[in-house]
């Protein structure tokens, strides 16, 4: 009879883990996949989400890239950083562009609004680029719309303030971007009133006068806005009315 002869060995059992995927990959039921767009792989192991303020624009990504000054990405998982818009500012790389406030505006990819210089204006919030105040207006406040000068003031492009008429002149109305002298015949006192016809008797020669002259002979006592004594000679009649808007003009082609 043959005796067998039976060999017992230790069954040793233990787990053996899998090895890691490499950086850039991550592992998913054991297998290896590629990092998606705003996530990172570090260690092969794991995937990660990139906070806002970075993100992970490619495959495979073993570190999140940080926004450049002006760009943005305000939640996490971002695959581009977003240039900061006109009329907004971005101090933050992780959070939304904030509007510009009134009498201050940006340009794209802007971490701070401008203030706008004396003479312009931005009146409305999110300004791109600050407004010349024009002719006929005054802008004391970067932040508000120009104000018509008053009667009796003038002003050019880029005023802060209106200037008054000088002596002799006069402008009768609103939003002047000139005053105007006073016409022979006439007297001019107020700047922001109409010329005043000479009285009979008396007379304005020229240009500019604030007051008329008495004639020396009785000849024309009885004539108004004389600017000749000896010849009787009247000025035109003016037609003026206070506290109009300068009319605009327009030309047309027949």
């Amino acid at each position: 009879m043959n005796s067998f002869i039976f060999a017992v060995f230790p069954l040793v059992c233990g787990f053996v883990s899998a090895q890691s995927c490499s950086s850039g990959y991550y592992q998913y039921q054991g297998k290896c996949y590629p990092c998606s767009p705003g996530y990172y792989c570090p260690n092969g192991v794991n995937q990660y989400i990139c906070p806002a303020g970075e993100i992970a624009s490619d495959w495979k990504s073993t570190v999140c890239s940080v926004c450049s000054q002006g760009y943005y990405s305000s939640y996490g998982g971002s695959e581009e950083c977003k240039k900061c818009p006109k009329g907004y500012f971005c101090p933050r790389r992780d959070q939304e562009p904030i509007r510009c406030n009134r009498g201050e505006v940006s340009g794209e990819g802007a971490t701070a609004c401008s203030k706008c210089s004396l003479g312009y204006y931005s009146s409305v919030r999110g300004g791109s680029a600050c407004l010349l105040c024009p002719a006929g207006y005054q802008c004391p406040q970067v932040n508000q719309v120009p104000i018509p000068c008053p009667i009796g003031t003038y002003s050019s492009d880029g005023q802060t303030v209106c200037s008054t008429c000088s002596t002799g002149y006069y402008t009768t109305y609103l939003n002047s971007t000139r005053c105007y002298p006073c016409p022979p015949g006439y007297m001019c006192q107020d700047p922001k009133l109409c010329p005043k016809p000479c009285p009979a008797g008396t007379y304005a020669p020229d240009l500019r006068y604030t007051s008329c002259s008495s004639c020396n002979s009785g000849v024309c006592s009885n004539v108004t806005r004389l600017y000749d004594c000896n010849s009787c000679v009247q000025a035109k009649v003016m037609n003026c009315t206070e506290g109009q808007y300068v009319p605009i003009y327009s030309c047309t082609r027949s």
